[in-house]
């Protein structure tokens, strides 16, 4: 097999003991059960792997083998780092980490024992808030967020529709199942992963929750300062232990105007978003009566509005692609 330019769906790190091997097969064999092809999973200890990577150099294959998968998964657990077998995987973890991004990599903790330095600034799901067929579900979606379809067609793939009769979201033309969608909402508030910061006059609230909500029951999970902002603690420090782990801002104008929280989070934080390359959309709600344009601060002037007073074309839609495929082909 030629490693260094195979493109692997799933990809997954851990060390091999009887119960950190019996974790990952079951995790293989539902990827397996639900569609994906063996040869489109690396694990080495499976054919053709086990086999073929005795025979080749394993320092100079691991790096390609980790940089071409859709999704790497990194199963840690005490005595990995010390491995002498898993120290290859261990330089290699490291640079996937620090050059992929959160869609890229998922974390499972396996046991109590600590992190080494290099890792403790990542954040690991614990394996006993999650089961299996949870964890399994996240990987189909990472997977698919960033397959080459994604970046061909410009539109997102998300997580598979298990329920037949389930027409999903019908005004955004997305199906995701609720389950699914339910699942992968409390993973990323549990592990702080925030897909898109929304900044919102407090006069405009009714209609930002049910944006929101749209969003989630779509794979996303939105952060608002009413819903995640701990109360009795100063808002700006809180603000800035999450904001780099968000890949987006979206920034809401309704009739109202901007809020003096608002302009305030704008006046600190869109040039946080800009200076990583990461997509800032401006939002018009349905409520906007006169001509937004002259409102936005000088830095995006010339970004384009996704406008929720018209019903064409769907700006819910366009706003679940934005992310999606921004957010992947910016590497965020």
């Amino acid at each position: 097999m030629d490693y260094k330019n195979k493109n692997f769906k799933v990809a997954f790190i851990y060390r091999n003991t009887k119960f950190n091997k019996d974790f990952v097969d079951n995790l293989y064999n539902g990827l397996i059960n639900s569609g994906i092809d063996e040869n489109d999973i690396f694990l080495d200890n499976k054919p053709p792997h086990l086999v073929e990577l005795c025979s080749q150099h394993l320092p100079s294959i691991l790096p390609f083998v980790y940089q071409n998968s859709n999704v790497v998964v990194v199963c840690f657990a005490e005595g990995y780092a010390e491995s002498k077998w898993c120290g290859l995987e261990f330089r290699s973890v490291l640079d996937i980490l620090l050059e992929k991004n959160g869609n890229e990599t998922f974390l499972i903790k396996l046991d109590d024992s600590s992190l080494p330095p290099p890792l403790q600034n990542f954040i690991f799901l614990k394996k006993d808030l999650v089961n299996d067929i949870d964890i399994i579900k996240e990987v189909l979606r990472r997977s698919a967020i960033n397959s080459s379809q994604v970046y061909k067609n410009k539109k997102p793939v998300l997580a598979m529709s298990i329920g037949p009769d389930y027409e999903g979201d019908k005004e955004s033309n997305i199906v995701i199942d609720p389950e699914i969608a339910t699942t992968i909402q409390n993973y990323k508030v549990e592990s702080r992963d925030w897909d898109v910061f929304l900044c919102y006059n407090t006069k405009n609230k009714k209609e930002v929750y049910e944006i929101a909500n749209r969003l989630i029951k779509n794979g996303l999970n939105p952060w608002l300062d009413d819903w995640f902002l701990p109360k009795g603690y100063n808002w700006e420090t809180s603000l800035k232990k999450d904001l780099f782990r968000m890949k987006s801002m979206v920034i809401m104008l309704g009739q109202e105007g901007f809020g003096k929280q608002q302009r305030k989070e704008m006046n600190e934080h869109v040039q946080h978003f800009l200076e990583k390359n990461a997509p800032v959309i401006p939002i018009i709600l349905s409520n906007m009566k006169s001509e937004p344009q002259s409102m936005l601060p000088n830095t995006l002037q010339k970004h384009v509005w996704i406008d929720f007073r018209k019903s064409k074309p769907n700006p819910i839609k366009e706003l679940i692609d934005c992310l999606n495929v921004k957010s992947a082909r910016n590497g965020l």
